[in-house]
């Protein structure tokens, strides 16, 4: 006899497995616009199965947005806030950020970007679900040092853009755009030298 639930619970079984083959094909732009024909290849099922499950493409690609955001929150709320004095403090967090975008997150910001530029639906959506949250954990973990009286009182909006950007950027440029093979960076070294210039430009 089968389990109260269990229809569902396999359905969002299937659906989540869905979800992350097709992060992996958006974020691989070996070309330009991804049709919902090479997801549904991507993703090892038909078209149909495709709409079944997400409707059509914008909301496809809206979905695969959402389950990252909702996939981030525990993660999120580790860096949101820090007991480490103000300048190790903002190291470990521009470290917490590399290291999240090479194992994953890199790939959520090339897919967001690349459906979401231009797109009245799904530019928002990557605002919303990607990149607003990253910068609202930035602005909670400062407004703590500012609280301690460690950091000088601030747009703290501003300062969470400051110190988000400029790595993201480098970030991207090295890895999703193939930065590597045209000029390669020490991202190390960045981190320590953006750590240091934030800090100093920040403290009390």
């Amino acid at each position: 006899m089968r389990q109260k639930g269990s229809r569902n619970n396999a359905y969002e079984e299937r659906r989540t497995e869905l979800l992350e083959r097709l992060l992996a094909r958006l974020a691989r732009r070996d070309s330009g616009y991804i049709s919902m024909r090479e997801l549904a290849s991507a993703a090892g099922v038909t078209v149909p199965t495709l709409t079944h499950y997400f409707g059509g493409r914008d909301q496809l690609v809206q979905k695969v947005l959402e389950e990252q955001e909702v996939a981030g929150r525990p993660y999120r709320a580790i860096a949101s806030s820090s007991s480490e004095p103000f300048p190790r403090s903002i190291r470990s967090f521009l470290e917490y950020l590399r290291e999240g975008h090479f194992h994953g997150v890199g790939l959520i910001h090339a897919a967001g970007l690349a459906e979401g530029l231009g797109n009245d639906t799904l530019g928002p959506s990557y605002l919303a679900n990607i990149l607003e949250p990253v910068l609202q954990v930035a602005e909670a973990r400062l407004g703590e040092h500012v609280a301690k009286k460690e950091m000088r009182a601030c747009d703290l909006r501003s300062a969470a853009l400051a110190l988000i950007a400029p790595l993201l950027l480098l970030l991207l440029h090295q890895k999703e755009l193939g930065g590597h093979c045209v000029r390669i960076a020490n991202i190390d070294a960045f981190i320590e030298s953006h750590c240091e210039a934030f800090v100093l430009g920040y403290r009390a």
